[in-house]
């Protein structure tokens, strides 16, 4: 079986990582136990996927993404890779973070008098 536990960790000693700063969250997020421990699992891939059923699990789950039904729900398809999401939602969610640092620095030059609530 694949090791799965420890990907995060194994990322970490790659020669351009800043590795105080990529743990820093750790220590300082303030975070629930269990809110760090799902973070941890995400990092390491480890989340319950169709890909993660299929090929961990083995328990014949069809590896299809539920939002473009092509081959591949893994974790890194849904975050980066996935067609489907990236024409709707990732571009949304972009383009409303785009919106608030437009804002900021248009604020912060002078452009605009006041703050719009997003």
């Amino acid at each position: 079986m694949e090791e799965l536990h420890g990907r995060f960790y194994k990322a970490l000693s790659g020669p351009d990582v800043d590795q105080i700063a990529s743990v820093s969250w750790l220590q300082f997020a303030d975070l629930f136990v269990e809110t760090e421990g799902f973070v941890s699992a995400i990092m390491d891939e480890v989340n319950k996927t169709r890909n993660y059923r299929k090929h961990i699990m083995k328990d014949g789950t069809l590896d299809i993404c539920r939002a473009f039904h092509r081959p591949g729900d893994s974790l890194r398809h849904i975050v980066s890779g996935c067609y489907h999401l990236a024409n709707g939602e990732y571009l949304h969610t972009h383009n409303q973070v785009a919106r608030i640092v437009h804002q900021q620095l248009a604020l912060r030059f002078g452009l605009i008098d006041f703050e719009m609530p997003y």
